[in-house]
């Protein structure tokens, strides 16, 4: 692992400069293997989202009254250890997402991997994904767990003085910071978000340690700013597609819904049940179309991101890791025979 690690942290990368035409055949290509190769989409469910849908909380907190927030307060103290039970459900149930969602990039990175080459492939399947998956599980969990605390902690230093100006009474002032460092910390989540991606590629493919996945991700980005705003862009333009197609969808199916209610209790008595039983298929007619896009597009940008890595770093991550293993057999052969002829001698 060391002399692996070394040789990583030593490479130089050749950054390649693609076209924008050449993104464009690579994205058209990268999108056909994700539909042929449907053994990838139940994993996808568990991949992250390419876009994102919130909403304003503090918008949100702005309309409760206060006769509101004291019956919620009672509430919560009345219902104390019901709520601590259900909490720790939740918190456990997230847990094993999250521990599913790293077996899940782990594999398909695998599984797109020997895709990109067809001398690599082997039989792949759902279970392969599987098994792929679980050999870098608890690297990824690490990995995930330091992005996750750098920004945790680069978020505490950030808006701590904003707190404090709010309660000291300065509101204008706590504004205008508050603004400046939102737009700073945006920029700051799509680095670690994009540091994650690359390290995560790095520690699967390559079998590194957390910290050199992470020197090297950060040393790609910094080298090949140009190449990587370009990237941000597309992705973004991906994010839009895929909110329009949701949307269209949408658009499409609600008129004819509309239609086939109009026309069921025309014929039929109106009843409350059957309102109910019409609102909760359509729940779940939007639901399996989200999770459908979501899961298309998740496959398609990690493996944009595949080969975007492979591409600008200049270099096929999985030959230097087969050349790194030759070497080492090759200086464990030469300790060995050494030895032997020392003990010969």
């Amino acid at each position: 692992m060391e002399r692996r690690n070394e040789a990583f942290e030593n490479l130089i990368p050749d950054p390649k400069k693609p076209t924008l035409n050449e993104y464009y055949e690579k994205f058209k290509i990268s999108f056909r293997r994700i539909w042929k190769n449907r053994f990838l989409w139940f994993w996808g469910m568990f991949l992250p989202g390419s876009a994102g849908i919130g909403f304003n909380v503090e918008e949100q907190l702005s309309k409760l009254k206060p006769e509101q927030i004291n019956s919620w307060q009672t509430f919560i103290e009345s219902n104390f250890e019901s709520i601590a039970f259900l909490s720790a459900v939740v918190l456990l149930f997230w847990i094993f997402i999250w521990c599913i969602s790293t077996i899940s990039r782990s594999g398909v990175i695998q599984s797109l991997n020997c895709l990109h080459n067809p001398k690599n492939r082997r039989k792949l399947d759902c279970g392969r994904v599987w098994k792929m998956g679980k050999k870098d599980f608890k690297n990824l969990l690490l990995l995930d767990f330091f992005i996750g605390l750098a920004i945790l902690i680069v978020f505490l230093i950030l808006f701590t003085p904003v707190a404090i100006m709010i309660l000291t009474g300065n509101q204008a002032g706590a504004i205008f910071i508050f603004i400046i460092l939102l737009i700073f910390f945006f920029f700051f989540m799509v680095f670690m978000n994009y540091l994650l991606q690359i390290s995560t590629i790095y520690v699967v493919l390559a079998n590194l340690e957390i910290f050199i996945a992470i020197k090297l991700a950060s040393r790609l980005i910094m080298r090949n700013l140009f190449e990587t705003a370009k990237l941000f862009s597309i992705f973004f333009l991906i994010g839009v597609l895929q909110g329009t197609v949701f949307l269209l969808a949408i658009t499409a199916i609600m008129p004819f819904w509309g239609k086939m209610m109009n026309l069921w209790f025309a014929l039929y008595e109106n009843s409350f049940s059957e309102w109910i039983l019409f609102s909760s298929v359509l729940v779940i007619v939007l639901t399996v179309l989200f999770l459908f896009t979501k899961i298309i597009f998740s496959l398609w940008i990690q493996d944009i991101w595949l080969w975007w890595v492979q591409e600008i770093g200049g270099n096929k991550i999985e030959l230097e890791e087969k050349k790194l293993i030759q070497e080492e057999k090759l200086m464990k052969m030469g300790v060995a025979i050494g030895a032997k002829s020392a003990i010969g001698s």
